[in-house]
């Protein structure tokens, strides 16, 4: 009768992770994430060796910041996705990480619309700014931004601004031309923000020559358009559902989430949506633009009359006090 096999014995020194197979030792780092895996990698060349894996470090890259090559912030190319994976980290490690990759898929998903469908409004679009710059705004302007719109600052500093020539019309928050009234709106740079001194106001984004002006509520994470009575009255209304704002860090309620985030993330779905499109008309500042008039049932319906083919609108946006 043959005798049981003994129990491999570990090798003296040998934590328990060291013995398992490449496969299982391989989900486990994965598991426990990229903080235990750098650790891991200080224990032991075997450890080391399976924490440094190219396909782990992708996958990590992959989760936290939406990454699927080993570029570093600004798109500089690095030899590895645990390079990669470091550079992010430094320079965005202070943000919770799922905010950080959903503003990062925000801009990357609506530059990819943009250079698809309006070329001329991707080339406006400015680099984003550092942390330090952030810092210096906030001390300047005597406030502290919401943590998502800093984001949003990091990523892209609104769009350049050319002056009073063809260029100022590529506002990619859209616009409309009707009758008399024609207007296009811009993000605005994060040095272009001041409202009035001791004010929780900063303007996010305008019109060519300010017919329009979006502001963020700094103190509440609220953003608000002027009506027509803003420069007498200073009335605005708000653009986002104030149930919807969060700006603490809440496991109970997800990550935080600002007027000007939400706003924006709106505009990209109806763009992909293909709700609103870029449009064309005679007047040159609008000769291309994204045009706020829906497209699409239920807002939108179409019929030909006598060969000509007429759309009608469910709303007339020039009536409205915004």
């Amino acid at each position: 009768m043959a005798s049981p096999a003994k129990a491999q014995r570990r090798p003296e020194g040998a934590s328990v992770l060291e013995t398992l197979p490449a496969l299982p030792l391989a989900i486990i780092i994965a598991k426990a994430g990229p903080r235990c895996a750098a650790a891991l990698a200080c224990a032991s060349s075997t450890l080391r060796a399976a924490a440094s894996g190219e396909a782990l470090w992708r996958h990590f890259c992959s989760d936290d910041f939406a990454l699927d090559a080993p570029l570093a912030p600004g798109d500089l190319p690095l030899p590895s996705f645990k390079d990669a994976y470091k550079a992010w980290f430094q320079s965005f490690g202070m943000y919770p990480l799922p905010l950080v990759k959903r503003v990062k898929i925000f801009w990357s998903s609506f530059r990819a619309w943009l250079c698809e469908y309006f070329p001329e409004g991707l080339r406006t679009l400015g680099e984003g700014v550092s942390e330090a710059e952030i810092a210096v705004a906030e001390c300047n302007l005597g406030l502290v931004l919401p943590m998502p719109t800093k984001l949003l600052y990091r990523f892209c500093n609104g769009q350049l601004h050319i002056g009073r020539g063809e260029e100022v019309s590529y506002g990619v928050m859209g616009g409309y031309d009707y009758v008399h009234q024609r207007y296009t709106v811009r993000l605005l740079p994060l040095a272009h923000h001041a409202v009035q001194k001791n004010s929780n106001y900063i303007v996010v984004a305008t019109s060519c020559f300010g017919e329009k002006i979006f502001l963020l509520d700094c103190a509440s994470g609220r953003l608000y358009v002027g009506t027509k009575y803003w420069n007498e009255e200073r009335e605005i209304m708000a653009c986002v559902p104030k149930a919807t704002i969060r700006l603490a860090v809440d496991d109970d309620h997800g990550m935080p989430q600002d007027g000007f985030l939400l706003w924006l993330e709106e505009h990209l779905s109806r763009l992909q949506d293909g709700l609103i499109k870029v449009q064309s008309c005679k007047f040159p500042m609008l000769a291309r633009h994204i045009s706020l008039y829906p497209v699409q049932l239920p807002y939108c319906s179409s019929a030909s009359m006598h060969g000509i083919k007429v759309s009608k609108l469910a709303f007339l946006l020039v009536y409205c006090h915004a």
